[in-house]
C-alpha cells in the first residue's frame, strides 16, 4: 500500500468541527502490517 492511497483514510477539519476516520484503517490486514513494520 503506498503513501497516496493512505491519504484519504483520515479527514481532519478543524475548521467545521468534523473527524472522521474510514473504517478501513480499522479493519483491512494491509494495513495492520504496514503500521507493525512502520511502529515496530
Amino acid at each position: 500500500m503506498d503513501t497516496t492511497s493512505l491519504e484519504g483514510l483520515v479527514i481532519d477539519n478543524q475548521h467545521d468541527g468534523l473527524f472522521r476516520v474510514n473504517r478501513q484503517a480499522f479493519t483491512s490486514q494491509e494495513i495492520l502490517e504496514l503500521e507493525h513494520r512502520r511502529v515496530f
